[in-house]
């Protein structure tokens, strides 16, 4: 089958993507139910690439709720709704996209970024309270001001 193309740089397999091998099928068949929401969170994350001006790694997006427990989402995570991706900028940091999306009138509910030792990631979703936040460790969190 060959993978749906929903936006000029993303497709329908990149935001239902993961690691957990045992679960890629189960994934992608519960993101079927979700196919309005993620041709949104497609149109979201064009969105934010267009901010950035450099490509993107979509790391998570749509994630049924087993996959979710076993990355150790929140119940309430709303990447289970497919209203979040989380990412990684190519040919620029994860600090130097943070600042651009911060600094531009893009509307999302949390933006945060993840430092796992030298790993960065940005998670951000679709939404209009502008939190900011980052994570050192998983579980540890800090507002930005």
């Amino acid at each position: 089958m060959k993978d749906e193309k929903l936006t000029p740089h993303f497709t329908f397999s990149e935001l239902v993507v993961t690691d957990y091998k045992d679960l890629q099928e189960k994934n992608k068949d519960k993101a079927l139910e979700y196919r309005p929401q993620i041709q949104k969170l497609a149109d979201f994350a064009e969105r934010v690439r267009e901010i950035l001006g450099v490509p993107m790694i979509i790391t998570s997006g749509f994630r049924c709720e087993e996959l979710n427990k076993r990355v150790g989402g929140s119940a309430l995570s709303q990447h289970i709704r497919a209203e979040a991706i989380d990412f990684i900028p190519l040919k620029m940091s994860a600090y130097e996209a943070f600042a651009q999306i911060m600094l531009s009138n893009i509307e999302y509910g949390q933006l945060i970024i993840y430092t796992r030792g030298i790993s960065h990631f940005l998670h951000i979703s679709i939404g209009s309270k502008r939190q900011k936040m980052f994570s050192v460790k998983v579980g540890e969190y800090g507002n930005v001001l």
